[in-house]
């Protein structure tokens, strides 16, 4: 293994370059251009050369200078604005091959998305990616916590393993990484993706779309919409898939049972169908309830993000399946902006 010291680092361009350990390669603990560097390393001191793969944030000064990237990085302090991680399954086969599955993966990795600064994810095929802001101590716990995470859910239960970790060393590569992660799936609704969330489609991961802001204020919106295959992002107006799409908003495979996150999920559905002008029948109807079940789901306390992503997920899918625009019966049409709903007289002449 080549030792990456002081000499190679001037001649790549840092300058003024402190005393590191009597001249051995840059290690923790040392100061200046150094220090920054190896952050990962221990400061050997005179414990011997710092090997690559025991440093990998100097390997990734290698790579660097090998495409001519050295210059930069080092101007930048050597600290990696972001790391990728790819992880695959064990047994080859797609990780989220189905609609249960990708939901599934979704909130897993929205759980712990939080703590590790993960801005992008997506698992299209046998491999999941994800991009976090983490520093390079942290990837390898990430990586184990999504594993372990992925085994013990039913609806996944598929070993995953750390294929590899790249650092992402500036704005325009982490810019690309994410077009590259995002856009590659085969699911129109991208929902084993981060994408829903950072569009308000969903609200089960909206902390990486703080974290995606703080790194690249500038990103415009059209950079992730154009992944979704339509530029329209305005409200649906369906009973047909109200129910799916209030599941959708919350990453839930179905609406079924009593539990809490089932209650709210309906909760918005029957609101957002009250702002298209649906009947309390005929939300009944789509959400398979009683007409008093939906009189108390409308007496609920209304969350207004979460009615909007079921909007938008309406929305989403009537404009890909190619959906006829909903018309209700109710007299007294309500709040239905941008929907129209018809009075029964217009119903009786379409």
């Amino acid at each position: 293994m080549e030792e990456v010291g002081h000499t190679e680092l001037r001649r790549h361009g840092a300058r003024d370059i402190p005393p590191c350990a009597d001249g051995l390669p840059a290690v923790r603990g040392c100061t200046g251009v150094c220090g920054r560097i190896a952050r990962s390393a221990r400061c050997w001191g005179t414990g011997g050369p710092a090997q690559l793969e025991r440093v990998p944030e100097v390997a990734g000064i290698r790579r660097l200078a090998a495409r001519g990237g050295t210059r930069h990085a080092l101007r930048e302090g050597m600290t990696p604005l972001a790391h990728e991680l790819v992880l695959a399954a064990a047994d080859g086969r797609p990780i989220a091959p189905t609609t249960r599955i990708r939901r599934a993966f979704a909130t897993t990795a929205a759980e712990i998305a939080g703590a590790f600064r993960v801005l992008v994810f997506n698992a299209p095929d046998h491999r999941a990616h994800l991009v976090a802001a983490s520093e390079a101590e942290e990837v390898g716990v990430l990586a184990r916590r999504l594993a372990r995470h992925l085994g013990s859910r039913s609806a996944v239960s598929r070993p995953v393993l750390l294929e590899r970790a790249v650092p992402v060393w500036n704005a325009a590569d982490l810019r690309a990484r994410i077009g590259e992660i995002l856009g590659a799936t085969a699911d129109p609704f991208h929902e084993a993706s981060n994408l829903p969330d950072l569009l308000g489609l969903r609200v089960v991961a909206r902390e990486t779309g703080d974290v995606l802001r703080d790194l690249l204020p500038d990103l415009p919106a059209s950079d992730l919409v154009r992944h979704l295959g339509t530029e329209d992002l305005s409200p649906g107006c369906g009973l047909a898939l109200l129910e799916d799409s209030a599941a959708a908003a919350l990453g839930l495979w179905r609406l079924a049972g009593k539990a809490r996150i089932v209650s709210r999920a309906r909760a918005a559905a029957a609101h957002a169908g009250r702002e298209f002008g649906a009947t309390e029948r005929e939300l009944a109807a789509a959400l398979r309830l009683t007409v008093r079940g939906v009189q108390g789901l409308l007496s609920a306390s209304l969350e207004p993000d979460l009615v909007r992503a079921v909007r938008l997920q309406l929305g989403l899918r009537e404009r890909l399946l190619g959906l006829a625009p909903f018309v209700s019966g109710r007299t007294d049409p309500g709040p239905t902006t941008p929907c129209r709903a018809a009075s029964p007289r217009d119903r009786e002449g379409s």
